[in-house]
Formats: C-alpha cells, sequence, structure tokens
C-alpha cells in the first residue's frame, strides 16, 4: 500500500509544472495577474535560455501560444464564464441554432486514430487526463475527467468510452465525485487546474449518471475548481479548492458554497483525514491544516520545504495519521516529506530519486 501511495504521488506530481521558482512562475497561477507582465517576467529569466528539460520552458510556451491572443490590449484574462457567457448569447440571439447543432447529419471519425509518438520516450496519448472516479459498487464503470476534453465515462471497465458533455463546449474536468450511496449522483469540477486549456464554471452535478448536467456553484461562480472532495460521514458536506486561492464549503450538497477561507496560494490538492473528517489538508506552495472540516485553515511549516513550486499531498486508510508529500521545482525533485501526527509536523523521507 505505501509504495501504491508514493507511485500516487509521483504521478501525481508529474502531470503539473516542472519549473523555476521565479516570479513568473508564481504569476502564471494568479488569475489576477497580466498577461505581459507575466511575459516580461519570463523573458528576464529564461527568454534567453535554449530549451532545457525540467525548467518549465515548455509549458510556459504552449500557456503563452493559448492566451496571447485572447487577452485585451492590457493583457487582462477574460473574466470566470465568459465562455459559457458568450454561448448562451449566441444562442439567445439565434433561437435556430441548437436544432441546428442537433441535426441529423452522419458524422464518421476522420482521426487522429494512431497513436502519436512524443518523441520523450514517456506514454504516447491524443491529450492529458487529470482525473478518475469509481463507481462504488459497480467495477466495471468508471469516469475519466479531461481538462479540456469533458467528462468520459465506461461501463465496461475501461475498453470503451463515451463522453458526457451535454453541449459545454471546451469543458475542462479536473475533478470527479461520485455519491457513495447514490450512484447516478455525479460531482465535477470544472476548468483545467494545471494548463488552464479551459475555463471554469465552479462546480456542476449530473443525477442521472452523467447523461445531463446543471450547474451547482451558487455562492463560488465561474471558478476554476482544482479539485473536490466529499465528506466520506456526510454526503451533504463538500469542500472544493479554487484556483484563485480560496476554498469553498457546502454543507447542502452542493447547493450553495460559502468561502471558508483565503490561503493566499493556489491549493491543487485537497483530501480529508481517513477517519476524521474534521481534519482536512490543502497543498500547493505551502501545506495548510483545517480541524474543523475546513472552516478555517492554518499553515503548517515544521518540516515542509519552504517555497516549493508544488507540493502534491496523499492520505492512506492504512495509516490514517499519516500524511505524504511531494514537493518539487525547477530543478525537479525537492523531496518526499511523511507526518505520522495528521500533517502537524513532517519528517524527510528523501530528496532523490532512485532509479
Amino acid at each position: 500500500m505505501k509504495t501504491l501511495l508514493l507511485s500516487f504521488l509521483l504521478l501525481l506530481f508529474s502531470a503539473s509544472f516542472l519549473s523555476g521558482q521565479s516570479t513568473w512562475q508564481e504569476m502564471i497561477q494568479n488569475p489576477e495577474s497580466d498577461f505581459f507582465e507575466i511575459q516580461e517576467s519570463f523573458n528576464l529569466s529564461l527568454g534567453n535560455l535554449p530549451y532545457q528539460k525540467g525548467l518549465g520552458i515548455k509549458q510556459y510556451r504552449r500557456w503563452e501560444y493559448y492566451w496571447e491572443g485572447r487577452v485585451d490590449e492590457k493583457g487582462n484574462f477574460p473574466p470566470p464564464g465568459h465562455v459559457l457567457v458568450e454561448m448562451q448569447n449566441y444562442y439567445n440571439s439565434h433561437p435556430d441554432s441548437r436544432n441546428y447543432l442537433a441535426g441529423s447529419g452522419n458524422w464518421s471519425l476522420l482521426g487522429p486514430v494512431p497513436v502519436p509518438n512524443n518523441g520523450t520516450g514517456q506514454l504516447n496519448g491524443n491529450g492529458r487526463l487529470t482525473c478518475i472516479a469509481f463507481h462504488p459498487t459497480d467495477a466495471n464503470t468508471i469516469y475519466a475527467g479531461a481538462p479540456a476534453g469533458g467528462i468520459w465515462k465506461s461501463t465496461d471497465n475501461g475498453i470503451t468510452w463515451n463522453q458526457f458533455i451535454n453541449g459545454l463546449t471546451r469543458l475542462g474536468v479536473s475533478s470527479v465525485v461520485v455519491h457513495p450511496t447514490l450512484p447516478s449522483t455525479i460531482y465535477v469540477a470544472t476548468g483545467d487546474r494545471d494548463g488552464g486549456d479551459a475555463p471554469g464554471y465552479g462546480v456542476w452535478r449530473s443525477l442521472d449518471g452523467g447523461l445531463s448536467w446543471s450547474a451547482h456553484n451558487n455562492g463560488m461562480g465561474n471558478r476554476t475548481i482544482n479539485e473536490l472532495i466529499m465528506d466520506p460521514s456526510n454526503s451533504n458536506i463538500m469542500v472544493a479548492a479554487s484556483s484563485n486561492g480560496r476554498i469553498y464549503r457546502t454543507t447542502d450538497g452542493g447547493a450553495n458554497w460559502s468561502q471558508s477561507a483565503s490561503l493566499g496560494i493556489n491549493p491543487k490538492d485537497i483530501a480529508y483525514h481517513p477517519a476524521n473528517s474534521n481534519i482536512v489538508y490543502a497543498a500547493g506552495t505551502e501545506f495548510h491544516k483545517s480541524t474543523n472540516g475546513g472552516l478555517t485553515w492554518n499553515r503548517i511549516t515544521s518540516g515542509v520545504p519552504n517555497n516549493p513550486q508544488r507540493i502534491a499531498l496523499a492520505v492512506s486508510p492504512d495509516e490514517p495519521n499519516w500524511v505524504y508529500l511531494l514537493a518539487g521545482g525547477g530543478n525537479g525533485l525537492t523531496g518526499i516529506y511523511r507526518s505520522t501526527n495528521s500533517g502537524t509536523n513532517f519528517s524527510t523521507r528523501t530528496t532523490t530519486l532512485l532509479y
């Protein structure tokens, strides 16, 4: 179990940016930042360097290419939910467009079908996946979320997949939660938490196993939600980590959300203590802990590295008081750390990886 836990941490961390601890990388995580200021900061830091693996240059260039044609003349990013608003405005002014788009035309797949060679020696694929969730009683039913490709469902243990986006153009999904006793009820955290390739619409809910969806984001709005977790002892209570640095909490199954804290970081990972849902953990560039179900938070620094670019976390039901942190930056791994007292303090397990 512990070996699997470490493997999960490494896989989770590798999906995010591993880049330098420079100002541009901190600014890029802040939706209030200015595009041109970020661009200038990157150019001063790494702009004249040839490509080097591990500095975040490739990830930045992708981000820059995506956003340079989408910001306004002052470098301001579009407001949250703008894509959905523009879609609704278009449908309202073109009432026949929905019928046209839902017409009976015959379509067939043209490709690409072969898996491309990415030239890195790593796993190949046509795109990224950000999350996976399982049906609580049917092992053949699996859900997967894509950063710009919506949510996918398999009912044959992953052999074939169908997309469930219900007309939400460019839907990004960063987290999926399946209700433990009402498995047709599914929640998704929308938006691309890592690359920003799709806008966020907050939390959405399906009551029919993913066939149709409706917004369940009252109180949080159109935010990119990095991760969504459900209280294992009370399914009406959920905690959501948002890319605007805020933690949101609901006590009525997502009908209403309240902001419980502003951590001042971009919290990428959150997790409940496996045996005590009053204890909640959050990690981004810092590690924070709540002892009242996510209402208030305290930063933990004892044994935690200073200023890593990213911290990923995981907990183990086998050892419920253990918390693992994986921290890294521009030079790769900073270290793996473990707490045996529910995140009060940590000790270093390793600062090197053995291949």
